[in-house]
This record gives structure tokens, sequence and C-alpha cells, in this order.
């Protein structure tokens, strides 16, 4: 394995949330580490708690089985959530479900970067589905002024 392979596998984790009150404490926990390892500032780390806060509150609600596969990665500017396999129109339901009043959905007010994709092959074949089913990327960027370049 390359070196810069080996660097980006050590830099992603991945995690499957079951309902419970575990899930909610370990993918904070991990995203806190994994977040602090790339030196991301106090104040986005704040908000990419809050994105995990409402992924685990609704993302079982849209899932294809009993459990939503969640991959961390971290750069060294960037955290992507990439969560799936969801129903097919899952991920536009996620969105709506963490919307709040005069606030819209947290996730698109947060995330930099939002992407819905067919869920990959793997995913589908462990899901157990042959219906289409969706993953959604969240992107969240941390190095200063960063924000702002995203969304010009």
């Amino acid at each position: 394995m390359s070196s810069v392979n080996a660097q980006a596998a050590a830099n992603s984790a991945t995690l499957s949330l079951r309902s419970g009150p575990l899930g909610q404490m370990v993918l904070a926990r991990v995203v806190s580490m994994m977040l602090a390892r790339a030196g991301c500032p106090v104040e986005r780390l704040d908000e990419a708690l809050a994105l995990c806060d409402a992924l685990s509150a609704h993302a079982l609600d849209h899932s294809v089985s009993d459990c939503v596969e969640l991959t961390v990665r971290t750069s060294e500017h960037t955290l992507t959530l990439r969560l799936g396999a969801l129903t097919d129109g899952g991920a536009s339901a996620l969105l709506r479900d963490t919307s709040l009043p005069g606030v819209g959905s947290v996730l698109e007010q947060i995330a930099d970067e939002l992407l819905i994709e067919p869920a990959d092959a793997k995913r589908r074949a462990e899901s157990s589905t042959t219906s289409k089913a969706e993953e959604l990327a969240l992107t969240v960027h941390f190095t200063p002024g960063a924000r702002e370049r995203a969304h010009r």
C-alpha cells in the first residue's frame, strides 16, 4: 500500500448505526477524534457534531435495513460523512426531517457540499434490497475562509 493510500485509510472509519442510545454517542466521539487529528477549528467541530446529532436522530427512518452504514473521512481540510443505503427518495426525506422552523434543513445549513447518489453495489447487496437505494454525502470544509469560498 502506498503512503498516500495508507494515510487515506488511516483518516477514515466506517460505522453501522442501529437504533439505540449508543449510536449517537459513538458517532460524535469518532467524528470529534478524527477532526481533532485533522486540526479542525472548534467552531466547525461544533457544527459537525450538530450534523451527527441530526443524522443519528433521523437516518434510520430512511434506511433500507435495520442499520445505516456511515463512513467518516477526513483530509487536511475537510470532513466527509457518507451514509446509506437509504430508501429511494430517503436522502431528500432525511433533509426534510432535519428541518427546523425558520432555519430549514440543518444538514443543508451546515454542510458546504451535499450530494445524493445511487448506493454502491456493495451497500445494495448488504441491505438485501433489489430496489433503488441512495447514499447521502455531506462535506464540511474547515480551513479559514473555505466556507465562504464554497458558497460563492
